[in-house]
């Protein structure tokens, strides 16, 4: 009877060590458990239902390019910079280059989305000689409801996985969370970064304006071609004559040897007669 009292004891210590074990295993590896599960994908791209869109301000990205021909080319680029001034735009670039013979202005610039026509419409009126005009409109703005979805729950599996790193009993589960953090971090940022970009793209719209000098392209005509030809001409007969100058000592020299030969000959001839 004792001895089944004492084996009987014997098993209830022992379970009683394999609950503790277990309870500490669960603890120490809840952290990967949670991990694992938080190791779903988040969708690229959130649903937009067009209740969404219909209650959301539109994110409209413009563009246009036009090219003119002006008499006073630079008149107008000092006009374009008054006007960029007058609706709160900026300067990105104003460049000139002369290709051919033919002078160009470009001017690159941005003003307020919301001013976007009336500056187009003044442009059109002043710029002078229409050559070519192209003007794009992009509507984004379900990327951009996306993107803001996409930020949210990423922040949001970050506050999780930051909870995380705080239950885990481990280095190994330690690193193996963090690693996980720093991609959700990572993803957070490149979708802030793109936000941006869409941010400023719809609130400032873009013009490239290119203006051609009407005298230079005027003065490129047949006249000029021909007078052109003539001082080509000339500079490839001075040219020529360079060359034969360059080459004169050659000359000489073999001159001065055909004519000693010359005289070797006809003092032979004499000899042998």
């Amino acid at each position: 009877m004792k001895k089944l009292i004492f084996l009987f004891f014997i098993y209830l210590v022992s379970c009683n060590r394999a609950d503790e074990s277990a309870a500490n295993m669960g603890a120490s590896e809840m952290a990967v458990a949670d991990a694992i599960t938080l190791n779903s994908p988040i969708p690229n791209k959130a649903t937009v239902n067009s209740s969404n869109l219909n209650t959301y301000d539109r994110k409209i990205i413009k563009n246009a390019f036009l090219t003119f021909e002006s008499d006073n080319p630079e008149e107008n680029v000092r006009s374009l910079t008054q006007l960029v001034a007058k609706n709160q735009g900026y300067i990105i670039s104003n460049n000139q280059t002369k290709l051919d013979q033919i002078t160009e202005y470009k001017i690159n610039f941005k003003v307020p989305f919301q001013k976007f026509d009336a500056v187009l419409l003044e442009i059109e009126k002043n710029g002078g000689v229409l050559l070519s005009k192209s003007v794009s409109s992009d509507d984004v703005t379900e990327e951009f409801i996306d993107n803001e979805s996409q930020v949210k729950a990423q922040k949001e599996l970050e506050l999780r996985y930051l909870q995380l790193v705080k239950q885990a009993k481990t280095i190994k589960d330690m690193l193996e969370i963090e690693a996980k953090l720093s991609e959700v971090r990572g993803s957070i940022e490149r979708v802030e970064g793109r936000q941006r970009f869409l941010n400023n793209n719809t609130q400032f719209s873009q013009f490239e304006i290119t203006i051609l000098d009407k005298e230079s392209k005027l003065s490129n005509n047949y006249f000029t071609k021909l007078k052109n030809s003539f001082t080509e001409g000339w500079d490839n007969i001075f040219t020529i004559f360079l060359w034969i100058i360059e080459l004169l000592p050659f000359f000489l020299v073999a001159l001065g040897v055909f004519i000693l030969i010359k005289k070797k000959k006809i003092s032979l001839n004499i000899f042998n007669k």
